[in-house]
């Protein structure tokens, strides 16, 4: 994601804030500044233990035993307690479209300043939505 109007300090805050309640398992992946200004950032996510505290699952059952894979990537849960945790000014840059059906539309009701928007990233035959896909 691309984080505008806002300091690294203030982004290492959310993180650290974050942690708070994903046991400390949620670090950066990225986090490069975009712009000689200093306040424009490339950041992006994941955890430390894919078996702990905010860790991505898939959208389907990949496993044999029935259960869902998991991931190094942070979970929907803690994208939305980062960005609570983010100064005010600051904006957040997401995609407005939405993939379903096997294409691209723009979406209509999505506020991309509202990080707990939810949505299906499952498929039409086994709908899964971004807040299922954890064990949060």
């Amino acid at each position: 994601m691309i984080i505008s109007k806002t300091s690294r300090e203030a982004i290492e805050r959310a993180l650290k804030l974050t942690n708070i309640e994903f046991s400390g398992n949620v670090v950066f992946h990225t986090l490069e500044s975009k712009n000689a200004k200093g306040d424009r950032f490339s950041v992006c996510l994941k955890v430390v233990e894919s078996s702990g505290p905010g860790a991505k699952c898939s959208a389907s059952m990949t496993r044999a035993d029935g259960e869902y894979r998991r991931s190094a990537w942070a979970c929907w849960h803690v994208h939305g307690t980062f960005h609570d945790y983010l100064n005010p000014e600051a904006v957040i840059h997401q995609s407005q479209m939405v993939h379903v059906a096997g294409a691209w539309f723009k979406a209509k009701n999505k506020n991309p300043l509202d990080p707990w928007l939810d949505w299906n990233v499952g498929s039409i035959f086994s709908p899964r939505n971004a807040s299922q896909c954890c064990d949060c």
